[in-house]
């Protein structure tokens, strides 16, 4: 991969990473909000924890999120950005273009998630 190349990525990367930042920062404030609040009656106290867990859901995906990206900065700087972590191979541009924190090429990614599938079968 040239150098124009991978300093396009850094600094999507880069970008995305401050923007879940920002928001894990938000959504964390609204679930400590949410805690102080003390729903009146049953209805409420649902809907109240509806929001909470959702909330959780988010911050945990976020945070899933965030350490892949890291990971692929750190891959940046090992010189090791765009290898598929499985096979060694490049993974083609046009994943990467999608999917900017992407550990392993198609087919790696396609048996992984063949495997998952089995596992939870």
């Amino acid at each position: 991969m040239n150098a124009t190349s991978l300093e396009s990525f850094r600094i999507i990367l880069a970008r995305r990473q401050s923007e879940l930042l920002v928001q894990l920062e938000r959504i964390e404030h609204e679930g400590r909000a949410s805690v102080k609040a003390d729903p009146a009656d049953l209805g409420d106290q649902s809907s109240h924890t509806f929001s909470r867990e959702f909330l959780f859901a988010r911050v945990d995906s976020n945070r899933r999120l965030l350490r892949m990206i890291e990971a692929a900065l750190q891959r940046m700087n090992q010189g090791t950005f765009g290898e598929c972590v499985r096979c060694g191979e490049e993974i083609c541009a046009t994943r990467l273009k999608a999917i900017p924190w992407a550990r392993c090429c198609i087919r790696c990614q396609a048996i992984l998630e063949r495997r998952q599938q089995l596992a939870a079968a």
